[in-house]
C-alpha cells in the first residue's frame, strides 16, 4: 500500500474496537480474568479470624446515655425474649437440645441462615469456647459466652451419644422418629426456631436474621463501637487492589442495620445532637397543659371531598387497595379507627353486609351493616391480600412491607395518611379518623335515618352521646327543612 520499503499488514491479525486494540482470543482473555478472581477469593478464604463475641459488659466505658429515653425498635427482639425462648426449650429431650443450639447459634455467634447448615460437629470446641464458621468471607472463630457454650456442648454430646456422627450430616440434623439424622435446611431450622417463638408467646419475627438483629441491637445499646460489630456480624468485602485479596470492614453495613434497629444508640453518635429544651423530660412540670379550655370540634367532610381524597390514593397496587378499604369502612361504616384496624376476616359477612366490632369501646361488642359498594371495595381487597399469601386469617387491614407483613397497623399511620391526601386534594379543613364517623353520622341523619338507628349503628349507650354528632346541622339546613313544611289553613 505504501512505499519505501514497508510491508503492508494483513488486516486480518488485528481487530480494534473504539476503546482501543483488543486481544484477538477473547476467550482466553476472559478464562485468565476467571483465573485472576478465583484466586484472589480463595486468598481471601483462607484467612482465618477470630471474633470476640463473649463482650464483658463490666469492663466496658459507656459515654453518657442521652437525656431523653432511647428509642428502639419494639418488633426486634430483646435479651428477654431470647431467654425466653431458651426457657421454653426442654432441657432434656433431643429436640429442645437442638434447639437451644441453634439458638445460642444464631444469637451469640451471629450464625447467618446460609451458615447454619454447613456447621460440623468438630467446628464446635468446648476446651476453648469457640465456634468456628464458614462464611462468605472466609473462616472466622468466634468465642462465645458460657451460656452458649453450655447450650451447644449440651446438645453436641447428647448428638454424639445417640446418632454416629457423619461428616455429611452436619451438627444440626434432622431428628424424625425413627430415621436416621439427616442434612437439615435453613428452611426447617427457621421453622424451629419460629415454632419455639411460638410456644414462648413471642409476637415477633423469628429467625437467624432476627437473631443477629437482636444481638446487634444489645451490643449497640450497650456501648460496644461499630468496629467490634463489625467483626462480630461478619460485614466484611473484599478488596482486591494491588493483585491480591484483602477483607477489609464493610462499617457502613453495620451501620445501616444499628440504624434500623436502634437508631439513637451510643456508637452512631446521636446523643452528640442538641436536645430541644420541649423534648426534655419535666418540661412542663406544674403547668398547665397548652389544650387547656380549647375545643377542637370535628370537622364533617362532604361526600365529593372524600371521594377526591380516594382519588389522591395510587393508580394500582396493593396499597391502594387497603388504604381504599380502610376509609371506605371508617366513612361508610362509621367505625372508630381502633375499630377498624382491630377487624380479622372472620369479623366480615359481605354477602349479607355486615361487620362485627368484637371489642368495641368499652369492650361491647356489635354488628353494623354496610352498603354495597363499601361491601365490593372490601372484597377486591380481600383477593389482592390473598393473592399477596397472607392467606383467610389475620388482620384485615396489616402491614405490606417486608419482614413485617401481615402485622397490625396502628393509628398514627391511618392518621398520617389522611392528612397526606387531604393536604394533596387540597382540602382545607382538619382531616382525622373520627371526622370520617362523624362524617357517617351525619350523611344517616341527613338521609332521614332514625335516630335509634343511627344509636345502634354507632355503638353508643345513650341518645345524648349520639346527639353530638348531629350538632354538624348549619342554619341553612334548619332553615330549608322549616320552608319544606306545608299546611292547608281553612276558615
Amino acid at each position: 500500500m505504501g512505499t519505501g520499503g514497508t510491508a503492508a499488514v494483513p488486516r486480518a491479525t488485528i481487530t480494534t474496537s473504539p476503546a482501543g486494540p483488543r486481544p484477538a482470543n477473547r476467550a482466553a482473555a476472559r478464562r485468565r480474568a476467571v483465573r485472576t478472581a478465583r484466586k484472589r477469593r480463595d486468598a481471601a478464604a483462607l484467612a482465618h479470624r477470630a471474633v470476640a463475641a463473649a463482650f464483658v459488659f463490666e469492663d466496658i466505658v459507656a459515654p453518657p446515655p442521652p437525656e431523653q429515653r432511647l428509642f428502639v425498635r419494639r418488633d426486634v427482639l430483646d435479651p428477654t425474649d431470647v431467654q425466653a425462648m431458651l426457657a421454653s426449650c426442654s432441657s432434656t429431650s433431643r429436640t429442645g437440645l437442638r434447639d437451644r443450639g441453634l439458638i445460642a447459634a444464631g444469637y451469640w455467634a451471629c450464625v447467618r441462615p446460609a451458615e447454619a447448615p454447613r456447621l460440623e460437629l468438630d467446628d464446635f470446641d468446648a476446651a476453648a469456647g469457640t465456634l468456628t464458621v464458614r462464611g462468605r468471607n472466609g473462616t472466622r472463630a468466634v468465642h462465645l459466652p458460657g451460656e452458649a457454650v453450655e447450650a451447644l456442648a449440651s446438645w453436641v454430646e447428647k448428638r454424639r451419644r445417640l446418632h454416629k456422627p457423619r461428616a455429611h450430616v452436619g451438627m444440626f440434623c434432622t431428628l424424625t422418629e425413627g430415621m436416621k439424622p439427616g442434612r437439615i435446611t435453613a428452611k426447617e431450622m427457621e421453622g424451629a426456631l419460629q415454632r419455639v417463638a411460638r410456644s414462648a408467646r413471642i409476637n415477633k419475627p423469628v429467625g437467624f436474621d432476627a437473631l443477629r438483629a437482636a444481638r446487634a441491637k444489645e451490643l449497640a445499646l450497650a456501648g460496644i463501637e461499630l468496629p467490634a460489630l463489625t467483626d462480630l456480624l461478619d460485614h466484611m468485602h473484599l478488596k482486591t487492589g494491588g493483585g491480591k485479596g484483602e477483607l477489609r470492614q464493610d462499617l457502613a453495613e453495620t451501620r445501616r442495620l444499628v440504624t434500623a434497629v436502634a437508631p439513637q444508640a451510643p456508637c452512631l453518635a446521636f446523643y452528640r445532637k442538641p436536645i430541644s429544651p420541649i423534648c426534655r423530660p419535666g418540661y412542663r412540670k406544674g403547668q398547665p397543659p397548652p389544650n387547656k379550655d380549647k375545643t377542637y370540634p370535628a370537622e364533617v367532610l362532604t361526600s365529593e371531598e372524600i371521594r377526591s381524597m380516594l382519588r389522591q390514593l395510587p393508580k394500582s397496587g396493593p396499597f391502594r387497595l387497603r388504604n381504599r378499604a380502610l376509609i371506605v369502612v371508617m366513612w361508610r361504616c362509621g367505625l372508630r379507627v381502633a375499630e377498624a384496624l382491630a377487624l380479622e376476616v372472620r369479623d366480615l359477612e359481605l354477602k349479607a353486609g355486615t361487620v362485627t366490632v368484637r371489642h368495641g369501646k368499652g369492650d361491647k361488642r356489635r354488628i353494623v351493616g354496610m352498603d354495597p359498594q363499601a361491601a365490593r371495595d372490601l372484597e377486591r381487597w380481600l383477593e389482592a391480600r390473598e393473592r399477596l399469601g397472607l392467606g383467610c386469617t389475620g388482620f384485615v387491614f396489616c402491614t405490606l412491607q417486608l419482614p413485617y407483613r401481615g402485622g397490625p397497623m396502628h393509628s398514627p399511620s391511618t392518621g398520617e395518611m389522611l392528612k397526606d391526601l387531604a393536604r394533596k386534594a387540597g382540602i382545607q379543613k382538619r382531616v382525622h379518623a373520627h371526622g370520617l364517623r362523624h362524617t357517617h353520622a351525619f350523611e344517616l341523619a341527613c338521609e332521614r335515618v332514625p335516630l335509634p338507628i343511627i344509636q345502634k349503628q354507632l355503638g353508643h349507650n345513650d341518645l345524648l352521646t349520639t346527639a353530638h354528632y348531629l350538632n354538624h346541622f348549619a342554619d341553612v339546613h334548619v332553615i330549608a327543612a322549616m320552608q319544606a313544611r306545608e299546611w292547608d289553613f281553612k276558615r
